[in-house]
């Protein structure tokens, strides 16, 4: 709050809320262009670009007030799709921040992705089931809009019923767990369920009550595996939306594949790992190089008679 209080006070303007115009040549729109992210150094020319003309002299203290020594601007890329740039700026910051930086930006956009879903499902939802209520004769179209949005989304869709059944899936769920629409109609949770598949009659009946609860809150961000039809598991994200389908209550179902974020994290705690083994090893031979010199100084002291 200081930092951003001495700011406001050099930009003699509000900083929350303030739009950064980016220059054709902005060192910022580059991540943008390329779809990867960048090192930069602290140079006032990069920060004076981005502020109203009146302001650019004052660039180097918001560098100082702000201490920035080098950044990494990173993408907010999902799918095809840029966000934005994600800046995370620091002192010494090198290729492994730089690939931190990268990871987490794919999760924020990914975040950001699901909340948009997330905010069109339940606005969707509301409609929809003001519509079926009213009875307007105007269904039929928001229907056709939900079908479209439905079947062309590009994360898996499902809509259950309060017992788990699959009552309808887009394209890209069907193709997700490799079952055809009307195979994956004829089943529930507790057969493409990774974890579910393993309990017990008695267990079902308990994790359904507890499921059936959650799926009415609505829920986002909650990580499991799926079971497709060939056996392997699929890392999914799941955001769940209720909602009124066809007059029944229902909760409508996303699953995001997140295979490919898992594996970027996995390498990146193997870079982590790696990074603290050498770093205990020079600290180590740096110890034992102190204890040899000190050694050596011991002996060659003139004895004392």
């Amino acid at each position: 709050p200081q930092q951003i209080a001495r700011a406001e006070a050099v930009m003699g303007s509000p900083l929350i809320g303030h739009r950064w115009r980016l220059g054709a040549d902005n060192l910022y729109r580059q991540p943008l262009e390329t779809g990867h992210a960048i090192l930069s150094d602290g140079s006032i020319n990069y920060m004076a670009d981005v502020l109203p003309p009146d302001v650019r002299p004052q660039a180097g203290e918001l560098r100082d007030v702000f201490e920035v020594g080098n950044s990494v601007i990173a993408p907010l890329a999902s799918g095809e799709e840029v966000l934005g740039v994600l800046i995370v700026s620091g002192s010494g910051l090198g290729e492994t921040e730089r690939q931190a930086v990268t990871t987490f930006a794919g999760q924020v956009a990914s975040a950001l992705e699901n909340v948009r879903l997330l905010e069109e499902s339940r606005a969707w939802a509301d409609e929809l089931e003001q519509r079926v209520s009213e009875r307007t004769a105007d269904l039929a179209a928001t229907e056709a809009r939900y079908r479209r949005l439905f079947d062309t989304n590009r994360d898996g869709l499902y809509v259950l019923d309060m017992e788990g059944k699959c009552i309808d899936v887009n394209p890209a769920g069907s193709e997700m767990l490799g079952y055809g629409a009307e195979e994956i109609r004829s089943l529930d949770l507790f057969q493409v369920g990774a974890r579910l598949q393993e309990l017990s009659e008695a267990e079902r009946a308990q994790e359904m009550t507890e499921m059936q609860a959650l799926w009415r809150q609505g829920f986002s961000g909650e990580e499991t595996e799926l079971v497709s039809k060939a056996g392997d598991q699929i890392p999914v994200e799941v955001t769940a939306t209720p909602l009124v389908y066809m007059g029944q209550e229902a909760v409508l179902a996303s699953a995001r594949d997140i295979t490919e974020r898992r594996k970027a994290d996995q390498e990146l705690q193997q870079s982590r790992e790696e990074t603290l083994r050498v770093h205990r090893l020079l600290l180590a031979l740096s110890q034992a190089g102190q204890a040899v010199q000190l050694s050596l100084i011991h002996i060659s002291e003139p004895t004392r008679h």
